[in-house]
């Protein structure tokens, strides 16, 4: 911080990769040099149109401790000192979810001292002045040493195969490896590698984890 405007940050890659998983990491790792608070707001169900972009400036503001009667009723004007506090404080506001631009163009500010991290699917090319991260799937040789952390080394080490064609299933998604591994944990008793065909073969798990 201080050292000159710092463009938003925008995170995409496709649903279960870790875009949220990396924002909240940051935000562990920024605390200490931004110390007056972290606001999160999940976009998710801002497709409806009931969360605009005053609207979440709104919530924001009264977060942060702006009594309600000094927040301007005029969208522009709340827009403005929303803008005005990210400047004046060292802040760190993570947008998660994006569904499209318009939702978090007027939101993002390019500050000094506080941060701006928006997640997205997509890359959000409408999108001015931004910076941009992508998240690709993990490689193999990683999904099989998260798979590893989570089941245990050894028990992994028996039944390679099944690990190989877990992290094939689920599309090496850090998400939907992690949901299946912790299934598996919960089974210590059982063979990895009949445990692994079970749980493929459930329903069409499968397809679903890959979702």
């Amino acid at each position: 911080p201080g050292t000159g405007p710092v463009p938003p940050l925008v995170i995409h890659g496709q649903t279960g990769v870790g875009k949220s998983a990396l924002a909240l990491r940051l935000a562990h790792e920024l605390a200490a040099d931004l110390p007056d608070g972290q606001v999160y707001v999940g976009l998710g169900a801002a497709a409806d149109g009931r969360k605009d972009a005053p609207g979440i400036a709104g919530g924001m503001l009264r977060s942060l401790g702006i009594a309600p009667e000094l927040i301007p009723d005029d969208p522009a004007q709340r827009i403005g000192l929303y803008r005005s506090v990210l400047y004046e404080r060292r802040l760190l506001v993570v947008l998660d979810g994006a569904l499209q631009e318009r939702q978090v163009r007027d939101l993002l500010v390019a500050t000094p001292h506080s941060r701006v991290v928006v997640t997205a699917r997509s890359r959000l090319l409408g999108l001015d002045g931004v910076r941009r991260l992508a998240l690709p799937v993990l490689g193999r040789d990683e999904s099989m040493a998260l798979l590893a952390g989570i089941l245990g080394a050894q028990r992994l080490a028996g039944a390679p195969r099944a690990g190989l064609l877990l992290a094939e299933a689920c599309g090496d998604l850090p998400l939907a490896l992690t949901l299946a591994g912790r299934r598996l944990a919960a089974r210590p008793e059982a063979f990895l590698a009949e445990a692994v065909a079970e749980l493929l073969g459930a329903d069409g798990l499968s397809g679903r984890l890959r979702a």
